[in-house]
């Protein structure tokens, strides 16, 4: 019977993931999660919950993977959640971009003409500047915002210049970036795997 760091390690592999991402999407330290595979550390039951619920596991599953004489050493407390450098930055990032969006938006919309039926779309801003951190951070171009930055574009122009028809042909980005950010993706994917 493997262990349970090779089973999750499996789990990881057969879900296509590197380390980057399955740590960010676990919400664990790199430096945690190979720890983990490799038997070093015992996960908390928070962190196999977590496991549990990223890889739609059994936990009957994953507990046969323990060994009998480490049961007693998982922890029955939760850890306190890791936080990597990313996490914070993002976090950050975003709630400092709303709060500047809301401010523009309150500003621009008292001092413009029909300043609040447009510049609702500054909302999408921190969407966008969190998932483009995300994509530039971990090289994944299918995270790129592309969705929301075609969108913002086309509501912006359409509601500031009430002509909707000429712009509605932009939304054949979308599309057109994903058949060739897809391709992209998992070629680098298979090249870090091999």
């Amino acid at each position: 019977m493997d262990s349970l760091g090779n089973y999750l390690k499996e789990e990881r592999i057969l879900h296509r993931l590197n380390l980057e991402d399955a740590a960010l999407f676990l919400d664990l330290d790199k430096s945690t999660l190979i720890a983990i595979e490799s038997d070093e550390i015992m996960p908390s039951k928070e962190i196999l919950y977590r496991f549990q619920n990223f890889y739609s596991l059994e936990m009957d599953e994953i507990v046969k993977h323990i060994d009998k004489n480490k049961m007693d050493k998982i922890e029955t407390r939760p850890n306190k959640k890791e936080h990597s450098t990313y996490y914070i930055f993002k976090r950050y990032t975003f709630i400092i971009s709303l709060a500047l969006c809301l401010i523009a938006y309150i500003l621009l919309g008292q001092f413009t003409y029909r300043g609040y039926e447009i510049y609702w779309t500054l909302f999408f801003l921190p969407f966008i500047l969190s998932s483009f951190i995300f994509a530039i951070y971990f090289h994944k171009f299918t995270r790129f915002p592309i969705v929301f930055i075609v969108l913002m574009i086309y509501l912006s122009l359409g509601m500031s210049l009430n002509s909707w028809h000429p712009y509605w042909a932009m939304l054949f980005i979308i599309p057109l970036y994903y058949l060739i950010s897809i391709p992209l993706d998992l070629h680098l994917t298979n090249k870090k795997l091999n």
